[in-house]
């Protein structure tokens, strides 16, 4: 049984996906969350994430630095810090990053997500 309740990002794996890096912070197997997890994920500079949809989660996404766009069922929108952004299960989405630093955003999945896709068990 897991007694901790706090986590710090040095201590995360960080996963590299597609044009993206991501590091899984509160879930199942790191501080044992049974209907969520939450995450920071970095894009690099001018760099688009490939478009994806996650079947089984709504996401939630929250910028810290960095500028762009996204994009949600053919809908643009702009990115700065301080925006936040709701992705709906089934929804096709892209974060675009357009500026020269990396973007960093956390992220949100209920139910929780495996990094890389999938939902947890």
């Amino acid at each position: 049984m897991l007694t901790r309740k706090t986590i710090a990002e040095h201590e995360v794996r960080e996963v590299e996906l597609p044009k993206r890096k991501v590091k899984l912070l509160v879930g199942p197997e790191t501080l044992g969350s049974q209907g969520l997890n939450f995450g920071v994920t970095e894009v690099p500079p001018h760099t688009a994430m490939d478009f994806h949809v996650h079947e089984g989660a709504e996401e939630i996404i929250y910028i810290l630095s960095g500028w762009g766009e996204v994009v949600v069922d053919g809908q643009t929108e702009p990115l700065k810090p301080g925006t936040a952004v709701y992705f709906p299960r089934q929804a096709s989405h892209s974060v675009k990053n357009l500026s020269d630093e990396t973007m960093k955003f956390t992220f949100c999945f209920s139910p929780p997500f495996w990094v890389g896709g999938g939902q947890a068990e």
